[in-house]
């Protein structure tokens, strides 16, 4: 049954079909009184940027809303097509996880094989694919791949003790809708924010901030010395803006795509969050030596650890 997206009340349905597919209507929740999922209507690029900035309406809705049946006026039975949709969620959602997980392992993986080959202005794009670099992103790419299982089977035998922990309270709205084979699709979903920013990252590097350079502010001003101490503090050689984001920003997403999907309090959902990075931090440590062995140019082996936290 599908949930609204800004209360979680149950409804019956999200919209209402009339003589065409394009003729529609919302429907109205009859709790808070607003659209019961208004992103039924909006674009692709639309829900991508409500994901990436971590929006608990767009998680609703791709988790619980994205495969439910619309009413029909033509159609004197509804409930016939709603029992197929349930039968056939969890086949849906396990071919969503794998689409979208090898699409985005796929992308994990050239970024970090493109801090281990950085391309640079005076080198061909087609010579970093040469040799040892294309055998590289082969072992990186199976690298990623054994980290995500650990990483999202950790995540769910997590959330599968907090919920057994939990069976005993009054259920929400949204765990008696949640499945298992919801949690990998959330942790996909949440690692669009990081990976964004990384692969912008990983094209337009940050330039190092020129010596002397005071933006036309005199350098005897006492406040100065201040200021620069503190934005020196952000600088490449000192802050590894890689690991901010990859642990930091990925950890509080990951952290609030399951607040949302499991409905509990924080500390839940930081927990499960700590035990999967430990699991995938001893994972990482065993695959770093063998990715190695593709060259020793590459990343050192704490380096990869760092990228390798999710």
């Amino acid at each position: 049954m599908p949930l609204c997206t800004t209360c979680t009340k149950p409804a019956e349905y999200l919209y209402t079909v009339y003589q065409s597919e394009s003729n529609l209507r919302l429907s109205q929740c009859v709790a808070c009184l607003s659209f019961t999922d208004p992103y039924v209507e909006h674009d692709l690029l639309t829900i991508v940027l409500d994901l990436i900035l971590l929006k608990q309406g767009v998680y609703r809705h791709l988790l619980f809303n994205r495969a439910s049946q619309p009413r029909r006026v033509t159609e004197s039975n509804d409930s016939a097509s709603a029992s197929v949709d349930n039968a056939s969620d969890k086949k849906i959602i396990w071919k969503l996880c794998v689409k979208l997980g090898a699409a985005l392992i796929f992308l994990d993986a050239y970024i970090r094989w493109s801090y281990r080959y950085p391309i640079s202005a005076s080198t061909p794009a087609f010579w970093t694919w040469a040799s040892d670099a294309g055998l590289s992103f082969i072992r990186i790419s199976i690298a990623c791949l054994i980290e995500s299982i650990a990483f999202h089977a950790a995540i769910t035998l997590a959330c599968w003790i907090v919920l057994s922990l939990l069976k005993h309270r009054t259920l929400s709205s949204t765990r008696q809708q949640l499945r298992l084979s919801h949690i990998p699709l959330v942790l996909f979903y949440s690692s669009l924010t990081k990976l964004s920013l990384l692969l912008l990252l990983s094209i337009w590097r940050p330039a190092s901030p020129s010596s002397g350079s005071s933006f036309g502010v005199p350098e005897s001003a006492t406040w100065y010395s201040w200021v620069q101490t503190v934005m020196e503090a952000f600088d490449e050689d000192k802050l590894d803006r890689e690991w901010v984001v990859r642990n930091m920003l990925g950890g509080m997403a990951a952290g609030f795509g399951l607040r949302v999907a499991l409905d509990c309090h924080p500390l839940f959902t930081t927990g499960i969050v700590v035990f999967g990075w430990g699991v995938k931090t001893v994972v990482a440590s065993f695959v770093r030596a063998w990715v190695d062995g593709a060259g020793g140019d590459g990343l050192d082996s704490q380096r990869w650890i760092t990228y390798s936290i999710p």
